[in-house]
């Protein structure tokens, strides 16, 4: 059987091209914040054994593609694509849009979208607990870190704290003490819950809010980290937004389902995926 042509991740990574604006943005974010790390190059789990494990056996990489291919990391990834596609009904305010034109726009009219926004952001945060609770076993503890160690884990964190935090809530953010998460979730993360319990279940939006609790403390010191970065990480990614929206707004698919023009979650949902798959295969060794 040919593992590598039936993985969904596979499927997924082989999607994002260097030039594609989905991967030019994210590298231009991530090299603006200097405790990112660059992002390794590779585009299958194979690639991504030779990034992380390049002496690892052949067993180790048959098993990773197992897990790869597992009904945990296959959870994952649907979850990624729920993320870059819960704004629906309320896009206008949210995504990577929302936050570009809340962040350069007329700040005066951000409260009218505030609460759009801020409900977003609370559903796109559990929205990565739930990623996280399907991809790892053990206790919430351990699921979180695990994810603490891979590289692919630290993007994630850093794009949602300066996208859907920082750029459009940068006065909030900066004037809270490093606690503006957690006031953010207290204001919305109950209807964020619901709308993730709706959506999956009632047990696995409990997990999902108990895995972000735990990690509560380490997304505000990355949000504290990665605000003295937000305006020049704005002007550098926001090259790559006009010619992503201009392409996305004719696809009637997008229109039907809300989707975000930068499906940013889908890529780095695979690339987390990928390294978990690897990470946890070399753990069994």
């Amino acid at each position: 059987m040919n593992l590598t042509v039936t993985s969904p991740i596979n499927t997924t990574l082989a999607e994002y091209k260097p030039e594609d604006y989905t991967v030019r943005m994210c590298d231009a974010l991530f090299g603006v914040v200097p405790f990112a790390g660059p992002v390794l190059p590779y585009n299958s789990v194979e690639g991504a054994i030779q990034q992380l494990y390049p002496q690892a056996s052949p067993q180790v990489l048959q098993r990773a593609l197992e897990i790869a291919r597992g009904e945990g990391m296959q959870g994952a990834l649907k979850a990624a694509d729920m993320i870059d596609k819960a704004d629906a009904g309320i896009a206008m305010f949210s995504g990577v849009k929302g936050a570009f034109n809340l962040f350069f726009g007329d700040r005066s009219q951000a409260l009218e979208t505030d609460t759009q926004q801020g409900v977003d952001a609370a559903l796109k945060l559990l929205g990565i607990g739930y990623m996280i609770s399907k991809m790892y076993p053990g206790t919430i503890q351990e699921k979180v870190q695990t994810f603490y160690t891979t590289p692919a884990g630290k993007h994630l964190i850093v794009y949602y704290t300066l996208i859907e935090v920082a750029l459009p809530f940068l006065d909030n953010a900066v004037t809270a003490s490093g606690n503006f998460v957690g006031s953010l979730m207290s204001r919305f993360g109950g209807e964020a819950a619901n709308k993730l319990s709706a959506a999956v279940g009632g047990q696995d939006a409990a997990e999902a809010q108990g895995v972000i609790q735990t990690m509560m403390s380490w997304i505000e010191g990355a949000l504290t980290s990665v605000l003295p970065y937000a305006r020049t990480a704005a002007e550098k990614a926001r090259a790559f937004v006009p010619g992503a929206l201009s392409m996305m707004d004719k696809a009637a698919s997008v229109v039907a389902t809300g989707a975000d023009a930068l499906p940013v979650y889908r890529y780095l949902g695979a690339r987390l995926a990928a390294e978990s798959s690897v990470l946890l295969a070399s753990r069994e060794a």
